[in-house]
């Protein structure tokens, strides 16, 4: 029983923290981010453009971020609102 609460709560704690996160814009990308290298994703730097595609969504710079797996930095990501007024990634990588 008390395993099942624990998981429980860990998992009310992790939805939360993805809810806040997708607030911002910035924070959205970092959470992406967060699950391709964690220590790098808190310490790249972000930077909005005044580009905006029609299918992608409002572009922001990354600075500071190289992927593990191709060792090839990704350095631009697209942003979008949802229909309930949060931020998610929808797309980006090495070029526009």
């Amino acid at each position: 029983m008390n395993l099942k609460r624990l998981f429980v709560f860990f998992a009310i704690i992790i939805f939360t923290i993805f809810l806040v996160t997708s607030y911002s814009p910035e924070l959205a990308i970092r959470k992406h981010l967060f699950f391709v290298n964690p220590a790098q994703s808190l310490t790249c730097n972000i930077g909005k453009t005044n580009f905006v595609d029609k299918k992608y969504g409002q572009q922001y710079t990354i600075n500071g971020f190289i992927d593990p797996e191709s060792g090839n930095g990704i350095f631009f990501a697209y942003v979008k609102k949802n229909f309930i007024g949060t931020y998610y990634w929808s797309g980006g990588g090495s070029g526009p």
